[in-house]
């Protein structure tokens, strides 16, 4: 026989212009995403946390990872239009630019405290930093340089980091440093089942680096699980994430059935000797029963045993006729006096 299906859910970030494509005519197309992993896709908020939405993803772990492979890959091709700042082609928009990188790039750029990007600042007196890692977007290898200053020392900013990064794609490529970034939305007191030693030595042979990021504003009673690592290693980790949160939630019922049945088992115990003794009590025909004495009145002196009944008067069939008074008439002496 096979196992017993545990179903679970789990809730990410997606950006909400990607949000609004899959939901287009009353959500079609994340449905016909769902059905083709045999799991159930659905948006749960509006936009919550810098212009993204929650998005939710139910059924099996195993229908759950079939369903994030074939989001991630549409959610690839949707991205894959949209403009992308490159030091190619970067808009200067009020002395600041803003250019995507790959993610590899980036961390050839933060090796030695960042000491490439010091470089470049300090020779064009600009101010030049990497955002962090939770503000990448779902199934893009990207994130966003931010340079600030003139006009001219960001334009050559820009071009001494084109040069930089022309250098580094000449070098040996590094699969393993192009990383994605899965931001989940956990309850608060689900943070405990993920963030633990025994997940935090899982994470770290899966090469998956976890931050955890508590009190996010829009998010109330919410923690933002963020994982970081190449992309099949994401999945996994992924996956051995919500078993853990499952597998949670299936101790803590567990927990509660137990104490159920030693509560009930208690109060069986404790009653059981009262009821049977109330019984006993009851069927004795010599005594009195409590409930009896409470409603019949005492014995009289003369008859102990005699009960006294007082007689109850029905109202009358008919009603008392009515009979109008007559107020006098005021005299004329009375009139002239007032």
């Amino acid at each position: 026989m096979g196992e017993a299906k545990s179903y679970t859910k789990t809730f990410m970030l997606v950006p909400g212009d990607v949000a609004q494509i899959l939901n287009a005519r009353s959500g079609t197309e994340l449905k016909e995403l769902a059905r083709s992993a045999s799991c159930l896709m659905y948006l749960v908020d509006a936009h919550v946390y810098k212009d993204c939405r929650i998005l939710c993803v139910s059924g099996t772990p195993r229908q759950i990872d079939d369903g994030m492979h074939v989001l991630v890959a549409r959610i690839q091709e949707i991205l894959r239009d949209k403009y992308t700042a490159t030091f190619e082609t970067v808009k200067y928009m009020h002395d600041k630019s803003v250019v995507h990188i790959r993610s590899d790039f980036a961390a050839y750029l933060l090796e030695h405290a960042s000491a490439r990007l010091q470089q470049v600042a300090s020779a064009t007196h600009t101010r030049v930093y990497i955002k962090e890692v939770e503000e990448m977007v779902m199934a893009l290898p990207m994130r966003r340089l931010h340079i600030t200053g003139t006009a001219d020392n960001v334009k050559a900013a820009c071009n001494r980091l084109h040069q930089v990064q022309a250098a580094y794609e000449a070098l040996p490529a590094d699969p393993s440093r192009l990383v994605y970034a899965l931001r989940l939305v956990l309850l608060d007191r689900d943070v405990m089942d993920v963030d633990n030693s025994r997940m935090s030595a899982m994470y770290q042979e899966l090469r998956v680096e976890a931050k955890v990021l508590r009190s996010v504003p829009n998010l109330p009673q919410k923690t933002l699980f963020v994982l970081t690592g190449t992309l099949e290693n994401l999945y996994a980790a992924h996956t051995a994430s919500i078993k853990a949160i499952s597998t949670g939630y299936e101790r803590v019922r567990l927990r509660k059935e137990q104490r159920d049945r030693e509560y009930a088992a208690e109060q069986a115990l404790r009653y059981g000797d009262k009821k049977t003794d109330y019984i006993e009590y009851a069927r004795h025909s010599s005594r009195e029963r409590s409930t009896t004495k409470a409603i019949l009145p005492p014995p009289s002196s003369s008859s102990p045993l005699a009960v006294h009944v007082t007689p109850v008067v029905p109202p009358p069939t008919t009603p008392f006729p009515y009979q109008p008074v007559l107020a006098p008439m005021p005299s004329a002496w009375t009139a002239n006096e007032c």
